[in-house]
């Protein structure tokens, strides 16, 4: 996994000679091929750009073009961008048809029991205990790839919603991915292997576009519970259960949990 900036900043050149100084030991074997691959994107990221920029002008005004641009743009993305077109395209070649269909992370997610649809909701998503406001981070991302919100002046006080798990209905599903696919073709340029476009776009697309049957979960409602950086309030602790609400009922997705010992120590004991 590369992680890309799209400035030319120090943080980002160290990332490149980070990845440069390690590659022997990540791929030994093909370590020259690789050096010079990451080198040449480093040199030639502004040629990527245009190139993306084009990309999407086809995709916008030539509809005919659009399975070709959609097959192009992923090698340009990062994974974790990557990762909501391909799920659309495995998602629309599978013929089964699923009762619930979940996006979800991997390394920092536990199922402590079957998640449920919500009647009338098309999807669940987690909502992260901060607001934009008090994520730095959420800012750049929303800033990079919408600059017209560059002054956040109707995003301060929203809590910041998470696209690391989110689930819903098999139509549900379809119909936000479709939606996250639109706005990264529409400014591809923006994603150019870069970490946060997936953010940005989930957040504005949940809160402002088209999906309107949504519903953000809190740690409250035992449905998803992102526990993000902030120390996680409303819950307690069940050696039976694991996660619980304030009130005793089960959790279904614990999301982030290893950013605190404790949670993952216990979490992590129940599953041995």
């Amino acid at each position: 996994v590369l992680l890309f900036r799209e400035r030319d900043d120090p943080e980002w050149t160290d990332a490149v000679r980070m990845i440069y100084e390690r590659v022997t030991v990540v791929c030994p074997q093909n370590a020259s091929a690789y050096r010079a691959t990451v080198w040449a994107t480093f040199r030639l990221r502004w040629l990527c750009r245009a190139f993306l920029k084009i990309v999407s002008i086809l995709w916008s005004k030539l509809p005919f073009l659009r399975p070709v641009c959609e097959g192009i743009a992923p090698y340009f993305m990062h994974i974790m961008s990557k990762r909501f077109m391909d799920s659309l395209r495995v998602l629309k070649c599978t013929e089964q048809v699923y009762d619930i269909v979940m996006l979800t992370d991997v390394r920092d997610v536990i199922l402590q029991r079957p998640p449920q649809l919500v009647e009338n909701e098309e999807l669940i998503t987690g909502e992260e205990p901060v607001t934009f406001r008090e994520s730095e981070i959420n800012q750049k991302w929303m800033q990079s790839f919408f600059p017209e919100e560059a002054d956040l002046v109707n995003w301060v006080d929203r809590k910041v919603l998470c696209a690391g798990v989110s689930y819903g209905s098999r139509q549900g599903i379809i119909h936000y991915l479709e939606t996250m696919r639109d706005a990264f073709m529409s400014h591809l340029e923006r994603s150019l292997w870069v970490l946060g476009p997936d953010q940005a776009i989930h957040n504005h697309i949940l809160r402002e576009g088209p999906q309107t049957n949504m519903l953000p979960s809190t740690i409250s409602d035992g449905m998803i519970a992102t526990l993000s950086c902030r120390t996680p309030e409303g819950y307690e602790f069940s050696d039976e259960l694991g996660l619980v609400t304030s009130d005793g009922r089960q959790i279904a997705i614990v999301h982030q949990y290893d950013r605190y010992p404790l949670i993952q120590e216990r979490i992590l004991a129940r599953l041995e």
